[in-house]
């Protein structure tokens, strides 16, 4: 018995052909198409693939800019944010929060102002914070502040660091005494 073949041109996307045998009944037999394999896949697998290539790519060009010094892996991968804080140095004792926040204001919208306190002096250790709400905001209050005078100083104003962890310094501790374990010397 012979068969014959109907083949649809590829440019009609069809998940079936038909097959119709010498005897007279059609037969639906599947021919594996492109377009069928990607319409059997489930509805998520395209866009997670192309998120997972998309932090592929982000990895790789991490671990390249991690040949900086001091900078751990993980700190470049989950603590990379862009940052909308400036570090403003220069500052004179008496200048204010809020007068820092005024002088500040004329850039964008300033969440926060901070002092940095001398606090065994109870004074201002001569910088400060300020966090705008925006990263545009704080670049451009950077680019236009940096050797302004303000209250008398030039200032000095960089981009601040963005949620990096605090450095813990662990204390020496030396027994004294084989009995006293409670006694540090730092």
């Amino acid at each position: 018995m012979s068969r014959q073949q109907h083949h649809l041109p590829p440019s009609q996307n069809h998940r079936h052909s038909s097959i119709k045998h010498s005897h007279g009944a059609d037969t639906e037999t599947s021919t594996p198409t492109t377009t069928q394999h990607l319409h059997n896949k489930p509805p998520l697998v395209r866009p997670i693939f192309l998120l997972l290539v998309a932090i592929a790519r982000e990895f790789s060009a991490t671990l390249i800019s991690c040949s900086k010094l001091h900078t751990s892996l993980f700190q470049r991968l989950f603590l990379r944010r862009k940052t909308s804080k400036i570090l403003v140095k220069g500052l004179t004792f008496s200048t204010t929060e809020e007068k820092l926040a005024e002088a500040f204001s004329q850039y964008g919208n300033v969440l926060k102002a901070d002092i940095v306190l001398n606090k065994a002096k109870n004074r201002s250790k001569g910088f400060g914070y300020v966090t705008f709400s925006e990263e545009e905001e704080a670049r451009k209050a950077q680019i236009d502040m940096n050797g302004k005078i303000l209250h008398g100083r030039v200032l000095s104003v960089v981009m601040g660091r963005p949620n990096e962890p605090k450095k813990t310094y662990k204390h020496k501790t030396e027994n004294t005494n084989a009995d006293n374990d409670d006694v540090r010397i730092n």
